[in-house]
C-alpha cells in the first residue's frame, strides 16, 4: 500500500478525541460536583463537544491541526481551572470570575499547593496529538469531497440538537450544570448576566419599599455604651477559625494569647459565622464594616467601589475620629486602594509604607506588621479607629521552621497540623501587640476586636474532613467550617461573657456601634446587636449555596440548582433531619434582604434611603421618642 493512501490519522483523532473528551468529563465530576442527572448531562456535554470537534475537523480537515490542538487543551484548561477553583472555593467558577485573573500573580504560591500533578493527565492528548502528526501529516487524505458536505449539515444539526438552548429557561447556571453537564453551565452563564443586567434596569423596587431592619430602643440596650469614646482597634485574622480557639493539640495550646484574652474583660462570640462571597478576605471586610451583604457575583470592592457608604468607619469618622486602615501587602490587591476612602478611612498603610524587615509569605510578617501598627497609633490623633488585617496565616501555611513553636508527634506534618503552627504564630503576634499597646499607653482605652475573615480548612477534601472530624470527635460540616471566632476585649470594664446567639460578619457593625453608645437609628444595616438579639441568624454563601442559613436551633443548606424543596435541613444540636418547610421563613429572609441590599448599593441609593429613614424619624411623635431614648441612656450611664 502506498503511503498516498494510508488514511489512519483522520479516524484516530476522532476516536482518540472520543475517548480524551470522555477522561476530562469524568476527571472533573470525580474532583468537584457531580450533576443530579449524571448520565443524562454526561451524554449531552460528551455529545456537544464531539459534535463541534468533528464539525471543525470537516470543515478545516488537513489544515485544523493547530485548531484541534487548541480545541483539546482549552477543555483541558476549562476542567483544570473548574479543579483548582473548586478545591478552594467549593464552588464553580462563573464568567464573572474571569476579573480575578489580575490577582493570580500575587496568590500563584496558593495556585500550585492546589495543583496536583494527576491533573497533567489532561494535557495528554496533546503528546498523542503531535506524535501521530509527526508520523502521518504529511500523508492526510480527508474522504470524498462529495461527503463532506453531508457530514457538515449533519453534525452542525447534532451540535444544535445537543445544545438545546431552550435549557437556559433555567433558574441558573447551577441548574444547568445538574441537568445538562459543564458545557450548559458555563454557556448559559452569558444568559444569565444579560438577564441580571436587565433585572437592574427594570427593577421596580423602591426605596420607600425596603424595610428598615436596623433597629432603635425604647431603653438602653444591654452593654450600652461601655466602650464609648474609646479607641477602637479591630484585628481581621487571616483565616482563624473557630475551632483553634481554648484547643489542645499534643498537650499544648493553639492560641494562648486569644484564649487569655477570653478569660477577663471580653465578650466572647462563639457561634459566630463568615460571610464572604467571590471576594474572600475583602468581601469578609465589606460585610464587617458596612452590614451589607457582600455582592454575589463580583468582589464586593470592585463592584462597590464608587458607591457612597455608611458603615463603621465613615459613622466614626464624622464623629471625629482618626481613622487608619492597615494591611502588609500591595495597596491595589482586592482594589483597596479604590475602596478604603470610600469605606471612611482617612489613611491606608501597606506594604509601600511598611518597613519590610521580616517578611513571612504574602508581605510583612505579622509580629513586624503590629509593631509597626502600634507606632502609628502612638503618633496618631485621639479617638482613633485602626483597622489591621493580618497576612502571615494565609494559605498554604507554609511558616518558617524557625517561627514552629508547636512541638508536633510526627516530623512530616500534616495540612492541618501545618495551619495550627501557622495560627499558633499569628496568635504570638496579637500577644506581642497587646503588650504594645500597653507599653505606649494605648490598651486602658481601647476597645479590641479579634474576629477570623473565613475558614481555612475545606470538608469537601475527603482526607482534611476525615482528619478534623477525628481531632474535634466530630463531623466537621458545613457549620463548623464557616465558624469563625469574635472577640471583643474591653479592659477594665468587668465584662466577662460566652455569647453562644448564632451570629455573623453582617451582625459585626450594630453591636460594636451599641458597645460604644453610637444609638443610629437613621443608618441602614442588615445585621443585629448580637449582646441584644433574640433570635440568632447567620448566613452565607460561599461555602453554602446562597439562601442556606444558620439559626439558634437548625441549620439549612440550600440545594446547588436554586430549588428551595431540594435543600436539606438539620437540628442545629441533634443534627436530626427536619421538616424543610421549618425553614422556608429563613430562606426567604436571605433572598429578600440581598437582593434589597445589593439594588441599593448597584443603584448607588443607600445613602438616599438613609435620608428617607431620617426624613421620616422628624416628625414631632418621632423626635420625643428620641428624646426620650437619650434620657434613658443618661440615667442607665449613671446607674453602671
Amino acid at each position: 500500500m502506498k503511503a498516498e493512501t494510508f488514511k489512519p490519522y483522520p479516524m484516530l483523532m476522532i476516536v482518540s478525541m472520543v475517548i480524551f473528551t470522555l477522561f476530562k468529563i469524568c476527571f472533573m465530576y470525580a474532583n468537584t460536583l457531580v450533576p443530579h442527572n449524571l448520565l443524562f448531562s454526561f451524554a449531552r456535554t460528551a455529545a456537544a463537544l464531539i459534535a463541534l470537534y468533528l464539525l471543525l475537523t470537516c470543515i478545516l480537515a488537513s489544515r485544523s491541526f493547530i485548531l484541534q490542538l487548541l480545541f483539546h487543551e482549552l477543555l483541558a484548561l476549562i476542567v483544570l481551572a473548574d479543579i483548582l477553583y473548586f478545591r478552594y472555593f467549593n464552588s464553580l467558577p462563573l464568567a464573572t470570575d474571569l476579573q480575578l485573573l489580575p490577582v493570580i500573580p500575587a496568590i500563584w504560591d496558593s495556585i500550585m499547593e492546589l495543583f496536583r500533578p494527576t491533573y497533567l493527565l489532561l494535557f495528554a492528548d496533546a503528546v498523542l496529538l503531535i506524535i501521530c502528526r509527526l508520523i502521518w501529516g504529511k500523508n492526510i487524505r480527508f474522504p470524498k469531497k462529495s461527503l463532506r458536505p453531508l457530514l457538515i449539515a449533519a453534525t452542525a444539526f447534532l451540535l444544535i440538537i445537543v445544545l438545546d438552548f431552550t435549557c437556559f429557561g433555567s433558574k441558573n447556571c447551577y441548574q444547568n450544570f445538574n441537568s445538562f453537564g459543564l458545557l450548559h453551565f458555563h454557556g448559559s452563564q452569558i444568559a444569565e448576566m444579560m438577564k441580571s443586567r436587565e433585572a437592574y434596569t427594570n427593577q421596580t423596587l423602591l426605596v420607600k419599599d425596603i424595610e428598615d431592619v436596623s433597629k432603635s430602643y425604647s431603653s438602653p440596650p444591654k452593654y450600652f455604651g461601655i466602650a464609648r469614646d474609646r479607641n477602637v482597634i479591630i484585628i481581621q485574622v487571616e483565616a482563624l477559625q473557630g475551632f483553634a480557639i481554648n484547643r489542645y493539640y499534643n498537650g499544648q495550646e493553639i492560641t494562648p494569647n486569644l484564649n487569655r484574652l477570653i478569660k477577663e474583660d471580653t465578650l466572647y462570640f462563639d457561634s459566630y459565622y463568615h460571610h464572604i462571597a467571590k471576594g474572600g478576605t475583602s468581601d469578609a471586610e465589606f460585610t464587617t464594616l458596612n452590614s451589607m451583604y457582600p455582592s454575589s457575583d463580583v468582589p464586593s470592592y470592585t463592584k462597590y467601589a464608587e458607591k457612597k457608604l455608611m458603615g463603621l468607619p465613615k459613622i466614626l469618622q464624622n464623629r471625629g475620629y482618626s481613622t487608619l486602615a492597615f494591611h502588609g501587602f500591595q495597596p491595589e490587591f482586592w482594589n483597596r486602594a479604590s475602596m478604603y476612602p470610600t469605606l471612611g478611612f482617612d489613611k491606608y498603610v501597606n506594604s509601600s509604607e511598611l518597613k519590610k524587615d521580616e517578611v513571612i509569605g504574602w508581605g510583612v510578617s505579622d509580629k513586624s506588621f503590629f509593631k509597626q501598627v502600634a507606632g502609628y497609633l502612638s503618633r496618631t490623633k485621639e479617638p482613633a479607629l485602626a483597622f489591621a488585617v493580618t497576612l502571615s496565616n494565609h494559605y498554604p501555611y507554609n511558616l518558617p521552621d524557625r517561627y514552629k513553636l508547636l512541638k508536633l508527634p510526627n516530623k512530616q506534618s500534616t495540612f492541618i497540623e501545618r495551619y495550627m503552627q501557622s495560627i499558633n504564630y499569628t496568635d504570638a503576634s496579637i500577644g506581642v501587640f497587646i503588650n504594645e499597646l500597653k507599653k505606649k499607653g494605648l490598651y486602658d482605652n481601647a476597645i479590641i476586636a479579634i474576629y477570623g475573615d473565613h475558614h481555612a480548612i475545606s470538608n469537601r477534601n475527603p482526607r482534611l474532613m476525615e482528619q478534623m472530624s477525628k481531632l474535634l470527635g466530630y463531623r466537621y460540616d458545613e457549620e463548623e467550617m464557616a465558624n469563625i471566632p469574635l472577640i471583643v476585649h474591653i479592659p477594665h470594664s468587668n465584662v466577662t461573657e460566652t455569647v453562644s446567639t448564632v451570629g455573623g460578619q453582617l451582625d459585626f457593625m450594630p453591636t460594636m456601634l451599641n458597645l460604644l453608645g453610637i444609638m443610629e437609628g437613621n443608618i441602614k444595616f442588615y445585621g443585629q446587636d448580637l449582646c441584644n438579639a433574640k433570635d440568632g441568624f447567620a448566613t452565607t454563601q460561599l461555602i453554602l449555596p446562597k439562601g442556606s442559613f444558620i439559626s439558634d436551633d437548625k441549620v439549612f443548606l440550600m440545594s446547588s440548582d436554586g430549588i428551595f424543596e431540594h435543600g436539606t435541613a438539620w437540628n442545629r444540636q441533634t443534627k436530626a433531619p427536619i421538616d424543610i418547610e421549618l425553614c422556608r421563613k429563613g430562606y426567604e429572609k436571605v433572598m429578600k434582604e440581598s437582593t434589597e441590599c445589593s439594588y441599593l448599593l448597584t443603584n448607588d441609593l443607600l445613602l438616599d434611603h438613609t435620608i428617607n429613614t431620617l426624613q421620616q424619624q422628624a416628625k414631632p411623635k418621632s423626635i420625643l421618642c428620641i428624646a426620650k431614648q437619650r434620657l434613658m441612656q443618661i440615667i442607665h450611664i449613671a446607674l453602671r
